[in-house]
């Protein structure tokens, strides 16, 4: 999904309402189109519809987390794959490691500011606004 004026899109999913709000003000602010989902199963159904640039996941979700969604995201044949990253409150080594075996590119730690999402867009080659 792509707004009407090329902005790039993020699907944001979190089981979180407040979280999912907040990550989609910083993403707005950087330039970009925000659709939440709050489950992996809403999250496959938004990529079904859609072409997503980048998805931002909650690792620690019910029934389905966020390492096992990406693995789903990933080995899905009908869509287009967006870049990955995973949020968490916290990141150990095992955890950090699942997910970028499962398909992340980037493991960020909650609270992420604005700066930090910002960087994390530069170093993927993200576009962002400053």
């Amino acid at each position: 999904m792509k707004s009407a004026d090329k902005h790039p899109c993020v699907l944001l999913v979190d089981d979180n309402t407040a979280v999912r709000e907040s990550i989609n003000l910083l993403v707005t602010s950087l330039g970009w189109v925000a659709v939440e989902a709050r489950h992996a199963k809403e999250a496959l159904e938004q990529l079904l519809k859609h072409r997503y640039d980048l998805a931002i996941i909650d690792i620690r979700m019910p029934e389905t987390n966020g390492i096992e969604l990406c693995h789903l995201i990933c080995a899905h044949p009908t869509h287009s794959i967006p870049k990955i990253i995973i949020l968490s409150g916290y990141v150990d080594q095992a955890y950090r490691q699942a997910a970028l075996t499962a398909g992340a590119k980037l493991i960020l730690e909650k609270p992420v500011g604005r700066d930090a999402l910002r960087e994390a867009f530069k170093a993927q080659g993200l576009p962002y606004e400053s």
